[in-house]
């Protein structure tokens, strides 16, 4: 069974584990504090990847997702249980960390009367929070649990066998295509200011089970970030390909352009203001980014 919207605060969350369908995550869901009537969200492969930063108290809002009978009754005595899985719909998942207020936050997820902790078969009246909205709610989230910082790698530093976060220009891309099996393959080189010369760059190789899952809308000197790239060596130089969890963000490279990524790999993402100094950082760079145009 196939349902349009649900919205809750995560009461347990458990640790993220591997089944044949990738990453799972498993989480209870209530609608609000001290509430003992939770269910059961399975978040499946590459959702689960993207959402690695639910933690308990937040607000997830579910869009397109399924329902099924109750597997376990280990994590809920509720007869049903929802299983996000963008392989069996187009799933969305949005995130309100740590609200102070539950109700509040609710509201501004999505406008309309849906209460968090109840399904209906009617879409809320209205839209859901657009990129910038969804975005500054993230930044939102409550001092007592932090987003998770990340460190990024200068692509004169990068090491052998590692997984790294970097940001970078992207100097030449190729258009994604079929592989021989079923994924889709794209190739991106990237560049940095801590490079000494543009002849030098960072190629990556990124597969995806499907073609929107890649930067394919991305052009020459635009921004990119990506989170869990793992940088291996080829013909003595270093490559990169996604690791699990892999993720990506598109910004344009204008200065004094908008802030909010133009392409994302998935809905659910995360920004702080370490991003948007990255971000602006990058633009500032005349010298790099004109070096695309000559």
């Amino acid at each position: 069974m196939k349902a349009c919207y649900f919205s809750g605060v995560v009461s347990k969350r458990y640790p993220t584990t591997q089944s044949r369908q990738g990453s799972l995550i498993k989480c209870t869901i209530s609608s609000g504090p001290g509430d003992t009537d939770s269910i059961s969200v399975f978040l499946v492969g590459p959702v689960a990847d993207q959402s690695d930063v639910i933690t308990e108290d937040d607000v997830l809002a579910l869009n397109n997702f399924h329902i099924e009978n109750n597997s376990n009754s280990e994590y809920s005595k509720h007869s049903c249980q929802i299983i996000i899985d963008r392989m069996r719909s187009d799933a969305k998942v949005w995130i309100v960390h740590n609200p102070d207020d539950a109700n509040k936050k609710r509201n501004n997820v999505a406008t309309g009367s849906s209460t968090a902790g109840t399904s209906g078969s009617n879409q809320p009246q209205g839209q859901g929070l657009d990129t910038a909205q969804r975005t500054q709610l993230t930044r939102q989230g409550s001092p007592r649990k932090k987003t998770p910082a990340y460190t990024y790698t200068q692509l004169r530093n990068l090491e052998k066998n590692s997984t790294i976060n970097i940001y970078g220009v992207i100097k030449f891309l190729k258009p994604a295509q079929r592989t021989r099996g079923t994924d889709y393959m794209m190739l991106i080189s990237l560049v940095d200011p801590s490079l000494d010369s543009f002849s030098h760059k960072l190629k990556c190789v990124i597969f995806a089970r499907e073609k929107n899952y890649l930067p394919e809308q991305a052009k020459i000197g635009d921004i990119i970030r990506m989170h869990r790239l793992k940088i291996s060596e080829f013909n003595d130089e270093p490559q990169g390909a996604n690791a699990p969890g892999f993720s990506w963000l598109v910004f344009d490279n204008a200065e004094g352009g908008p802030l909010n990524p133009k392409y994302k790999s998935s809905q659910n993402y995360t920004i702080t203001d370490q991003d948007l100094t990255m971000v602006v950082k990058v633009r500032k760079l005349k010298s790099l980014i004109k070096y695309f145009y000559h």
